[in-house]
């Protein structure tokens, strides 16, 4: 087996993720600049070895392999999808919605801030945000952002946020912080999302990550998020992700992006 075909399946292994050929030439490549300092003595192949027995792969790999392709208020529809539920519902108890493969953070406080803006921030809405890389983490939780970062918000959306984030005192290159009422709403973990800790959540966006999997672990993964959330929750792919063939459970209308679990 090649060096190549050896490292793709070790990060398809440790992440989940197919990674493209092309991606894992150039992190062999960094493996290789990296042999003297990370892997003294070790061959390249010998390296990809010693990776396989790591139980989380080391910072600098998972950085180079994972996806982190997001921005405030991304397929704004969403947002708006998860206010107008919560204004029907309007909470007794608490509300737990999880944000998968959260990465630098911008999904979570998107959602924070609708909420707010539409009266419906609450000691009882409760927002996490889960990702696989710490680095990313490391960042959603300093909730800092350039000024490049914002110009990507959707127009519409650009006053909302502004409501919600200012420049940082003596900042010079444009560096942003999000308000720490928005801030204080979310909690951010490192985490695989197909070992979640044992809690059932009301609305799970998982948008954008199923493109990365295999259409097994599509399904597998599909199959364990629908069985944590609870009656009338929701479940958010995408705007262009389909569901996987095979995928069909029970008890769900499917609109679109959107899976509604119905109330009994």
């Amino acid at each position: 087996m090649t060096d190549l075909l050896k490292l793709q399946g070790l990060l398809f292994k440790k992440t989940h993720n197919i990674v493209p050929e092309k991606k894992v030439a150039s992190i062999l490549l960094d493996i290789q600049r990296r042999l003297p300092d990370e892997f003294p003595g070790k061959t390249l192949s010998d390296a990809i070895d010693s990776l396989n027995f790591e139980l989380v792969l080391p910072n600098w790999l998972l950085s180079q392999t994972l996806i982190h392709e997001t921005f405030f208020f991304r397929h704004p529809e969403h947002y708006e999808a998860v206010a107008s539920h919560l204004k029907n519902v309007r909470p007794v108890k608490e509300i737990n919605i999880l944000c998968a493969g959260c990465s630098t953070g911008q999904e979570a406080y998107s959602l924070a801030m609708i909420l707010d803006w539409h009266g419906l921030a609450s000691d009882r809405v409760k927002i996490t945000g889960l990702d696989l890389d710490p680095a990313v983490i490391c960042t959603a939780s300093a909730a800092q952002y350039s000024e490049l970062e914002l110009t990507r918000t959707p127009a519409e959306y650009r006053k909302l946020v502004s409501k919600y984030v200012a420049q940082v005192n003596g900042s010079h290159r444009g560096v942003y912080e999000v308000a720490a009422k928005i801030r204080n709403s979310v909690k951010f973990h490192t985490g695989d999302v197909f070992n979640l800790t044992p809690r059932d959540y009301n609305i799970i966006f998982v948008r954008n990550l199923l493109i990365y999997f295999s259409q097994n672990d599509q399904v597998r993964l599909l199959s364990a998020l629908t069985s944590r959330i609870e009656q009338g929750g929701m479940l958010f792919l995408g705007s262009s992700e389909l569901l996987p063939v095979g995928f069909q459970p029970a008890g769900w209308v499917n609109r679109a992006s959107v899976l509604e679990r119905k109330a009994e």
